[in-house]
């Protein structure tokens, strides 16, 4: 059983007894924005807009999951899959709009700052034996198979 401590943020629908959970809500991304526009190639833009307005992310109702969905979303929607595509030093904000409340569901729309920076790409990979006197334990084919990056 986990436990959350309870912040009285002066708001009624805030209270209640210190063991009980807040309710959880949904939140659906409904608009997504770019800034500047061409700060991203167009088919990442594409890729993560995508993403996020197909995820439905739960959140518990304090007064702060708006601010921790957006850092989130900057973390693992934005640098995370600009770093996957080879931008390493990619930096990234958010800022969260909530854009209409039905019940437990919230729409927002998500305008990103992202800063991808320099791409690294992958040359050849050569796999050897660290000691010329030693052959590999495993055929480089195998070994070669095992990782997942490509040449480009």
């Amino acid at each position: 059983m986990s436990t959350l401590s309870h912040v009285d943020s002066g708001n009624p629908r805030d209270a209640r007894a210190p063991d009980q959970e807040p309710p959880l809500i949904r939140v659906h991304v409904i608009r997504v924005q770019f800034n500047p526009p061409g700060s991203v190639p167009e088919n990442v833009q594409r890729e993560i807009s995508t993403q996020l307005r197909t995820q439905v992310f739960e959140r518990y109702t304090r007064a702060t999951y708006l601010e921790e969905l957006a850092e989130e979303i900057a973390e693992v929607g934005i640098r995370g899959a600009l770093q996957n595509r080879g931008y390493f030093r990619a930096t990234a904000t958010t800022k969260i709009t909530k854009r209409e409340t039905k019940g437990a569901d919230v729409n927002v729309a998500v305008a990103i700052n992202a800063a991808p920076g320099t791409q690294y790409r992958t040359g050849k990979v050569r796999l050897e034996s660290a000691d010329d006197d030693l052959p590999l334990g495993i055929s480089t084919d195998v070994l070669r198979e095992l990782i997942p990056l490509h040449a480009g």
